[in-house]
């Protein structure tokens, strides 16, 4: 990327429409105006002008053109839009004749918002957010990135960057006075480092849930044979989508679907049932169904057994929930067919593991265990502080944490305030390194190569 040319790139889907827009920016606007637009328009102002021909001066079209002086622009540069009719050819004439002045050429994926950085109009965190909000696939999302744009987050990682900064300087006050050093200091600076800890925890958890947000909620559904799990798919799918007869082994292979509810996107799995199988065919889908368990964010273990006490006695169930036990994966039971039994649906927590009665067939307690997962794997408000976080800030975030533990650690048992100095410092960074304030270039590769052109 060289920051001296002039870059250009259409902003709006190619394709037929009714409005397509030009964006410039870089230090040949001036010239770029007056070769296509014959005059220089006011800045900030909607001018209606004609678009004319850099080779015989011929108008190619009409429409609205704004132009942004630097710094008050969005890449902080000067920056022109064009906006012409939406016909693919007329667009590339006009791409064409703008390439024809010197030092122009056609922009890098996200290219515009790259530029925007490097001036400091944007931190890391805002630029990832536009790209979030520009893929929002739900209303939630959608407030979540734009939390991530209007820099709200920034603020809140600034923020824990200083309280480790006012550390980092009581400790440089404390190593350049003359007083005598006493244990006293020593508990405070402690004190100080645990309340940053249990900050950072917090924003652990919080974090990997606001990640949910962005890649959906992954449910799988398991249970042994002919418990009705393929009917539990359908009936949150609202459609026939995975085939229901009586038999046991009907579902041999992964059915996966996903759906929207309540503004939170959730991909679903049908699965095979976990038993002895002898049959070669079901033993593939049984082991692609532990597969598909292991990676999932919840599990309902579907049962039709009438209470707890028969549903724990099967071989399979007991297997299956040390398996996920083991692995640490969240799981609600579900008896099914509670209208076989005159049962209303209901939840009930026993142990912090959730029972929840439902009937697949007649759709009875969908939208209440729906609720509920949405409430226990993320939150049942979003607030304007939810931020649509990504992997990079959960290890950026968990690198920090671990690191001031370590810090703590350390300190107690050499009571070395240089030391510790040094390790605050690399904490720090990490946090820093959220917002980009240190920044390698394969990263911001990696982040601004998945923007479309005209960002």
């Amino acid at each position: 990327m060289y920051i001296q040319d002039t870059i250009v790139a259409l902003a709006t889907p190619y394709g037929i429409s009714g409005v397509a827009v030009l964006r410039i920016s870089g230090n040949k606007i001036l010239e770029i105006c007056n070769k296509i637009l014959k005059k220089v328009p006011k800045p900030r102002y909607a001018h209606y002008l004609s678009f004319f021909s850099v080779v015989d001066s011929k108008i190619i079209d009409k429409g609205i053109v704004i132009r942004y002086e630097k710094p008050s622009s969005f890449t902080g540069e000067d920056v022109l839009e064009l906006q012409c009719h939406g016909s693919p050819i007329l667009v590339n004439i006009l791409l064409k004749n703008i390439l024809l002045i010197e030092d122009v050429r056609i922009a890098e994926n996200g290219e515009f918002s790259k530029r925007s950085f490097f001036n400091n109009k944007m931190d890391l965190v805002q630029a990832e957010g536009i790209d979030d909000l520009i893929n929002a696939n739900s209303k939630t999302t959608l407030i979540s990135s734009l939390n991530s744009v209007n820099g709200n987050y920034s603020i809140y990682i600034n923020k824990l960057s200083k309280k480790i900064i006012k550390i980092i300087t009581n400790i440089e006050i404390i190593l350049n006075s003359e007083e005598e050093y006493n244990i006293n200091i020593n508990n405070f600076i402690l004190k100080e480092i645990d309340k940053i800890i249990n900050i950072l925890k917090k924003e652990n958890k919080k974090l990997k849930k606001n990640n949910l947000l962005k890649n959906g909620i992954k449910i799988v559904i398991t249970g042994v044979p002919n418990v009705g799990k393929s009917s539990l798919f359908n009936a949150i799918l609202s459609n026939e989508r995975s085939i229901v007869t009586a038999f046991s082994g009907t579902t041999r292979d992964i059915v996966v679907d996903s759906f929207s509810f309540d503004g939170i996107n959730f991909s679903i799995s049908d699965t095979a049932g976990i038993n002895n199988s002898k049959n070669k065919i079901e033993e593939i889908g049984i082991t692609k169904a532990w597969k598909e368990i292991r990676k999932s964010n919840c599990v309902l273990l579907l049962t039709d057994y009438n209470n707890i006490h028969d549903f724990k006695k099967n071989i399979f169930n007991i297997k299956i929930i040390k398996y996920l036990n083991t692995n640490n994966i969240y799981y609600v039971v579900v008896f099914n067919k509670c209208d076989l039994r005159n049962v209303y649906p209901n939840i009930k927590i026993i142990k912090n593991i959730a029972y929840i009665h439902v009937s697949a067939k007649k759709n009875i307690g969908i939208k209440l265990l729906l609720k509920f997962l949405k409430k226990k794997l993320l939150f049942k408000n979003f607030s304007k502080n939810i931020f649509l976080s990504r992997i990079r800030h959960i290890n950026l975030i968990k690198r920090s944490l671990s690191h001031l533990v370590y810090s703590k650690k350390h300190f107690k048992k050499f009571n070395n305030l240089e030391i510790l100095s040094e390790n605050l410092n690399v904490s720090r960074g990490f946090l820093d390194n959220i917002v980009g304030k240190f920044y390698k270039n394969d990263l911001l590769e990696s982040i601004f190569s998945n923007f479309c052109f005209g960002k």
